[in-house]
């Protein structure tokens, strides 16, 4: 399955928003996805990674 993820990364100056569609057996193992990938490619920590919306994408 496919989920697309909207948020918010980065920090108070100047936070970026995103939208990501990762694919994963659950929303869960999506989120872990993302946060993982976030902090691979960006440096970021979770807690500087909001997470505002998460569907299924058919």
């Amino acid at each position: 399955m496919k989920y697309a993820i909207n948020g918010v990364m980065g920090q108070k100056p100047n936070p970026r928003k995103f939208s990501k569609v990762v694919e994963a057996d659950s929303e869960k193992l999506a989120l872990e996805r993302l946060y993982a990938e976030m902090g691979s490619k960006h440096g970021l920590r979770r807690n500087k990674v909001k997470i505002i919306k998460v569907e299924q994408v058919k």
